[in-house]
């Protein structure tokens, strides 16, 4: 990364000072100085709790087998800042970045603008410039106020609805769903994942309004005859109205990720009559989803002997999905570890006792980033849950080097940054070689 770049994202992450402000004033504004690139392009909207990246990740890679220019939107990255934009799976380049940043930035600093409204207008701004047929939008943050709902999609997809960010979203699951449901627009289809049939009312009722209807997954699609492997990937069937799609290969596994491939599958089917795609570039762009987007770390096996795996579960629901995840795959996980790290924002009194239920020992560490939680306090928490052994590490590299020295079958889970600090160490192996 040149230096004239790194000063450039220093700036663009300065904007974290100003935290989180609901609203999509300033973004629409941000959007109104660049000539409303948005509007430039059909797009898709996805919202909820968990699954987001992965619904993303499969629309976009079933689509670029089909032929279209697509761009994809996430949050958060793990590597690199560039990771949250692409087209064909191509991340944008740090050129791109010097080039469109600056303009940008001197309109945000005038405005107030915060670091996600910028990122997400400079994901739009790229997308019109690259003339992409189609771009996949993830929200960053609920739905009604996030600064993607300036979009007028193709389809609306709600994926799982869980407590998280309940600060902002509110605490109980109604409140949150009805922020999620937020993305919901008039005339616009919406397909619902989350099979929760207290939420269902949330999402009818803003349906109605919007004069649209909602598409229950659970309603029209079936998921069978799972199969998953320690290699972690899987098979399924899927079964919507008269179509099957027997045996589908994903490159990933878990009920949770497999229902969120299907929903995506869904999803495009929805779109047929807009983007015609066949049955074998599906089967392609699910297979072979990693690969095509760089989609990581979802309950992705990083090395065999001793076995290590990395997850960016960070809420209580995604830890359990991970667990019962590689338990399902054919692993014993009464031999794992687990290095753990985690945000002070989070539950992480409650992560920790889901942990426990599943694994006797666990290596506790502070991330390297100014929201962590210290080591000291998971430490004391790990203890008070009841862990057989707590290890404090001072960082993941540290924890990862004495897991595989003493070749102890290990998960690293709890945040995107842990992710991150996973990759990092690795990386610096193969530098090393």
């Amino acid at each position: 990364m040149s230096s004239h770049l790194q000063s450039i994202l220093q700036e663009l992450y300065s904007l974290h000072a100003f935290g989180i402000k609901p609203g999509l004033e300033r973004t629409l504004e941000l959007s109104a100085s660049l000539g409303n690139p948005h509007s430039k392009y059909p797009t898709i909207h996805i919202a909820g709790t968990n699954g987001k990246g992965t619904t993303c990740s499969v629309l976009a890679s079933c689509l670029q087998e089909a032929g279209y220019k697509v761009g994809l939107y996430t949050s958060p990255h793990i590597q690199r800042f560039n990771e949250r934009i692409k087209v064909n799976g191509v991340e944008i380049s740090d050129e791109e970045l010097v080039e469109l940043l600056p303009q940008l930035l001197t309109k945000t600093k005038e405005i107030g603008s915060t670091f996600f409204e910028t990122t997400t207008i400079l994901a739009f701004q790229y997308f019109s410039n690259k003339q992409v047929d189609i771009a996949i939008i993830e929200t960053g943050l609920g739905g009604r106020l996030d600064s993607t709902n300036i979009i007028t999609p193709l389809v609306s997809v709600i994926t799982s609805i869980d407590f998280d960010h309940q600060e902002y979203l509110g605490n109980t699951l109604e409140k949150i769903a009805f922020e999620k449901a937020g993305i919901i627009k008039k005339g616009i289809p919406v397909i619902v994942s989350e099979p929760r049939t207290i939420l269902r009312l949330v999402f009818e009722q803003k349906a109605s309004e919007e004069q649209t209807v909602c598409h229950f997954f659970d309603e029209e699609c079936d998921i069978s005859s799972i199969n998953s492997s320690q290699s972690l990937t899987s098979t399924f069937t899927l079964s919507f109205g008269e179509i099957t799609y027997a045996n589908l290969e994903f490159g990933l596994t878990g009920n949770h990720l497999i229902r969120n491939a299907a929903t995506a599958i869904r999803t495009l089917e929805s779109i047929k009559d807009s983007f015609h795609i066949t049955e074998e570039q599906i089967r392609i762009g699910v297979k072979n989803v990693s690969k095509n987007t760089g989609l990581a770390s979802r309950i992705q096996r990083i090395q065999s002997h001793p076995t290590l795996i990395s997850d960016v579960a960070h809420n209580v629901a995604g830890l359990v999905q991970c667990f019962e995840t590689v338990a399902m795959s054919g692993y014993n996980l009464h031999e794992f570890s687990v290095i753990f790290g985690v945000m002070a924002d989070k539950n992480y009194v409650e992560m920790l006792e889901v942990i426990q239920k599943f694994v006797s020992n666990i290596f506790v560490t502070a991330l390297n980033f100014e929201r962590a939680l210290t080591v000291d306090k998971l430490y004391e928490s790990a203890i008070q849950v009841g862990f057989q052994e707590v290890k404090k590490v001072n960082s993941i590299a540290e924890g990862l080097a004495m897991v595989i020295k003493e070749k102890t079958p290990t998960i690293v889970l709890g945040s995107f940054h842990v992710a991150e600090e996973v990759f990092n160490y690795f990386d610096a192996k193969i530098s090393k070689v």
